[in-house]
């Protein structure tokens, strides 16, 4: 559901999404390993 809304909003869910998950990506591993 998260999915079809992101794509209805258009440019500006996908590029937020993206910086998401450009930052979990950058995020340290001891922060996944926390969870």
């Amino acid at each position: 559901m998260t999915l079809g809304t992101t794509v209805r909003t258009g440019s500006s869910e996908p590029e937020s999404a993206r910086v998401v998950v450009e930052s979990l990506r950058n995020a340290p591993t001891h922060a996944s390993a926390r969870s």
